[in-house]
């Protein structure tokens, strides 16, 4: 090759002009173009410009060296539409650039693309996060302006940018406006300070160890507040003529005549201010009394009278005391409605007691003409439904319920008490109201029969208007039932000139609690509400026999032989009859097992043998 300052100069140097050079990898003599260096300079960086720093546009984000939009895409983007950007933490000239990003936080930078300076966009870094432990930071962008588009592949510098010609700022922290020198600084705090009067010193909360004078500037009156008193002052005399100080209240109708009011003197004893409030009254004139004012005589004595559920001891007083106020009552006995005490209906019903509610919203259907309702183990909590029977009607039934078809599904009701819970009012106070119930079974075929009725006890509605609950027993008898029947509660009032109200469902869940238990309801086919069991004997196999209301156990009772074939140990019998039976009798039955070689055991089995006759039995 020529040496190389024997060719003429090739100044000014052109895009497409060569340089001679060799590759490294494998030092092949090349020739680079012009335009191919300064790419290469630019792309990596190699010539080191001040603050600012080089990267690729990808529409693939989280590549090194790289600068692209959250969740990629975005060719062709407008400057003024770009809002975020994904920053790789090194740019192209491999440097970590983190710590000068962070610097630039909330400063303006300009993004352009490299020769291309008319694509560019300038910004203010609003925000600046490091995406979890990547690296990789999201840039927040605010668009200042700029023109063109980003491209994918092309190469863009970013560097710390602030027009020359931009105003200087016009904020001094919270101070807005153009404030050059002291004098325009003086003048502004001068127009935001005004003179506090009286009461915005007060509103502000603020306190003086001095007194505040308050004067109408007449020279009548003065008031003066300072840590122990208030005082209103005759500025023509100089006189206290209104003193309210730390120990009491003083008034005075001229300089010669002070009065002092000793019954309205504070007690500070122990340094401690003690309270006083007149009472609240009306406005008007009022004396103020002591003690020795009130006169005697008046009441002497107090007593208690109540009604006869209660005993009242130590009445009437006539001092100091307390009046006693005792039930006079059992723990099986309630306080009805008029002061009386009355017994707490018993049930002779084993178990907990099967309670049924009246459902007045649920019709059953008509039976002899009369509507009939639910009257279901299931209450229901809707917005309640009543029935009215009025004076002009006169006394008679009210409201009618029935089981649903299939319940209760017993053949026996348990004797005893079956109490009714029942909420009433009547339309007024006084008179004699009461009311009474029957119970029905109630066959297949609509048959109705009377089981029992409370009507010679109605129990008393006493509680005038209110809603309230009411108590009282219907005696049942024993009664045998059909499984397929039904049972039906009719209720009666005698209204007592009023027109009475009976209240079901929601918060009055009107009830009855039979002698039915919540307990069994059938056992092995038997649904007795009591069952028994017995032991049985004999049995050639456990049994169990259910009859009735009882449930026999039948052990078993038998003579039982085993033993092997004799020549062939492989071969075992199993057998039994009942006792006393003779081994040569033919009433035994017998299990005969023959294991194979394989260990396969074959069962096979003969009745009514001879246990002597085993070895010779045809076995099935």
């Amino acid at each position: 090759m020529p040496i190389s300052n024997s060719y003429p100069s090739g100044i000014p140097i052109e895009d497409q002009d060569l340089f001679v050079g060799t590759k490294a990898y494998n030092n092949r003599t090349v020739n680079y173009t012009a335009q191919g260096v300064a790419d290469y300079l630019n792309i990596n960086s190699k010539v080191a410009i001040g603050g600012q720093m080089s990267f690729q546009f990808t529409i693939v984000p989280n590549i090194p060296k790289t600068i692209a939009f959250e969740g990629g895409l975005g060719n062709n983007t407008a400057f003024s539409a770009i809002t975020k950007l994904i920053v790789s933490a090194i740019d192209l000239s491999t440097a970590n650039i983190t710590i000068f990003l962070n610097y630039l936080n909330n400063s303006q930078v300009l993004l352009s693309q490299q020769n291309q300076p008319n694509f560019f966009g300038h910004y203010k870094i609003t925000g600046y996060t490091q995406i979890g432990t990547s690296a990789f930071y999201e840039l927040d962008l605010e668009f200042i302006g700029g023109n063109g588009t980003i491209i994918d592949k092309q190469y863009y510098d970013l560097v710390s940018f602030v027009l020359s010609t931009e105003a200087p700022s016009t904020e001094w922290g919270d101070i807005t406006g153009d404030i050059e020198d002291q004098t325009d600084l003086i003048d502004y705090i001068s127009s935001q300070v005004t003179t506090p009067t009286l009461q915005s010193v007060t509103d502000e909360g603020y306190t003086t160890t001095n007194s505040i004078i308050i004067d109408n500037n007449e020279n009548l009156t003065s008031f003066e507040i300072n840590g122990y008193e208030l005082i209103a002052t005759d500025l023509g005399s100089n006189t206290p003529t209104f003193q309210l100080g730390f120990d009491g209240l003083m008034y005075a109708y001229d300089p010669d005549r002070v009065q002092f009011i000793q019954s309205l003197r504070f007690d500070t004893t122990g340094d401690t201010l003690q309270n006083y409030e007149f009472p609240n009254k009306a406005t008007g004139t009022y004396t103020i009394a002591t003690t020795d004012d009130i006169p005697s005589g008046g009441v002497t004595s107090v007593g208690l009278t109540m009604p006869p559920a209660f005993t009242v001891t130590n009445s009437p007083i006539t001092s100091s005391g307390d009046i006693a106020v005792t039930g006079a009552g059992l723990v099986s006995q309630y306080v009805r409605g008029d002061g009386t005490l009355a017994n707490f209906p018993n049930s002779t019903g084993g178990g907990s007691s099967a309670n049924y509610y009246l459902n007045g919203s649920v019709s059953q259907g008509t039976f002899g003409g009369d509507t009939y309702y639910q009257l279901s183990k299931t209450p229901i909590l809707g917005a309640g439904t009543n029935f009215t029977r009025t004076n002009g009607a006169g006394n008679g039934y009210i409201a009618s319920f029935i089981t649903d078809v299939g319940d209760p599904s017993q053949l026996n009701i348990p004797g005893g008490n079956w109490n009714v819970e029942f909420y009433f009012n009547s339309s007024a106070s006084g008179g004699s109201p009461s009311f009474y119930a029957e119970l029905y079974k109630v066959s297949a075929t609509n048959v109705f029969t009377l089981i029992a009725s409370d009507s010679l006890n109605p129990e008393g509605i006493t509680n005038g208007t209110t809603v309230d609950q009411y108590f009282t027993s219907i005696p049942v008898p024993q009664t045998t039932l059909l499984v397929t029947d039904r049972l039906a509660v009719r209720i009666f009032v005698n209204t007592g000139g009023r027109t009475i109200t009976l209240h079901t469902e929601n918060g009055n869940l009107s009830e009855v609690l039979t002698t039915f238990t919540t307990g069994l309801t059938a056992l092995n086919g038997l649904t007795q509400q009591v069952q028994y069991f017995d032991v049985g004997t004999g049995a050639a196999n456990f049994n169990i026999v259910s009859s009735g209301d009882t449930h026999t156990f039948n052990l078993l009772s038998n003579i039982r032989r085993n033993a092997n074939n004799s020549t062939n140990n492989n071969i075992n019998y199993c057998g039994y009859a009942p006792d006393g039976s003779a081994e040569s009798a033919t009433v035994w039955t017998i299990t005969r097992l023959t294991i194979s070689a394989s260990g396969a055991i074959t069962v096979g089995t003969a009745t009514n043998v001879a246990w002597t006759n085993r070895e010779s039995t045809i076995y099935t």
